[in-house]
């Protein structure tokens, strides 16, 4: 199955190279484990999240056009 999803995305990647530029633009986002520490779930989960909101997204520092977008994210745990 993951094959297929990994088979998929690559085909999506190869027809939108086909039809033009594609930006690909990272994203990651920090998670305290649920066994972390009361202050250090406080600071990473939200201080950092207040951070990530209120900084310009690399978009729209670029201009990139929300057609030509393609946004990969990933998930820590610390």
């Amino acid at each position: 199955e993951e094959e297929e999803e990994e088979k998929d995305e690559l085909e999506f990647l190869f027809e939108s190279k086909d039809e033009g530029v594609v930006y690909m633009l990272g994203q990651s986002d920090v998670r305290a484990d649920s066994s972390s520490s009361l202050v250090k779930r406080m600071v990473v989960n939200y201080a950092y999240d207040f951070l990530r909101r209120n900084c310009r997204k690399g978009s729209v520092a670029l201009i990139v056009p929300h057609q030509r977008l393609l946004e990969v994210g990933m998930i820590y745990h610390i």
